[in-house]
């Protein structure tokens, strides 16, 4: 089915548009861009059909990236709309926005999965240093591409949001503007232990749904931080501690520290406090 867009034309006010559909639309799925240890990032670029240079909204996640974008139709939200990536999806439900609206009114939208997530190779680093020197890196690329005019800004919610503060504090050249709304600022304080206090049910569902979902691969930072054995004592502890082990779900990652999605959930039970772990994950807003 062809891709539709509701809003070209369609007052939101009484005085107030959206621009003009000026282009069709090239689509090009799973772009292999190398980064400089040799990992490739899958990207999905929508782009005019014009042999023109335009400005590119950027977008970075962890997710499944065809229910990142896939055609929209309006109505309400429902809990239902992420069970079918690549079909339709409701209003409001595309993280960094309709790809086939930007690109119809001359952005060339780039979303990307970053490293260890989707068809990206390598091991997720949850916004660890490694995340965003890549997308520093993809931004140089994009800027060298024949359809950039050399500016790049970057779009979306949440992952998206959070992702758009780290890379703008490294200043990579050519990115001239964010959009960001809903990005916490401080993973420990703002999502894992809020107030000291473990929020392990979000944890849970997040790993289990939108990571799983994507094939997310972490890396084990504890492991390679505390070695083999130190690990492996570090995981015991946290079995016998009563609340944790207390918990049927944590008590299933526990047991089996190091398969699938599990190793990012142990990361974080083993940074209960703020620590370096948590600092590097942490924005600095004053390098913005």
């Amino acid at each position: 089915m062809e891709p539709r867009d509701f809003l070209s034309g369609s007052a939101f006010g009484t005085d107030w548009w959206t621009s003009p559909r000026q282009y069709g639309v090239v689509v090009e799925r799973d772009v292999r861009v190398r980064m400089s240890d040799g990992v490739h990032l899958s990207c999905d670029i929508f782009r005019p059909d014009a042999n023109e240079r335009f400005p590119v909204i950027l977008g970075c996640h962890p997710y499944e990236s065809k229910a990142q974008t896939a055609p929209i139709r309006p109505g309400p939200l429902s809990t239902t709309r992420w069970r079918n990536p690549g079909q339709e999806r409701t209003n409001a439900s595309l993280e960094a926005g309709d790809p086939y609206f930007f690109a119809r009114r001359g952005y060339v939208h780039v979303i990307c999965n970053v490293r260890g997530t989707g068809r990206s190779e390598g091991l997720w680093q949850f916004m660890g240093r490694r995340e965003i020197q890549d997308v520093c890196a993809l931004i140089q690329w994009i800027r060298q591409q024949p359809w950039c005019n050399g500016r790049v800004g970057m779009f979306g919610v949440s992952y998206f949001a959070r992702i758009q503060l780290f890379v703008a504090a490294e200043h990579p050249e050519g990115l001239t503007c964010l959009f960001c709304p809903w990005a916490s600022t401080d993973f420990y304080r703002d999502v894992m232990y809020r107030g000291g206090i473990f929020a392990y049910e979000w944890l849970l569902g997040w790993s289990r749904t939108s990571l799983s979902y994507a094939e997310c691969r972490p890396a084990n930072h504890s492991k390679a931080m505390l070695g083999e054995r130190a690990y492996r004592q570090a995981v015991q502890e946290l079995l016998e501690d009563e609340d944790l082990g207390g918990v049927p779900e944590l008590r299933s990652v526990l047991e089996r520290p190091e398969e699938g999605i599990h190793p990012f959930i142990v990361d974080v039970l083993l940074h209960p406090l703020y620590d370096s772990f948590w600092r590097e994950r942490s924005a600095q807003l004053e390098e913005i």
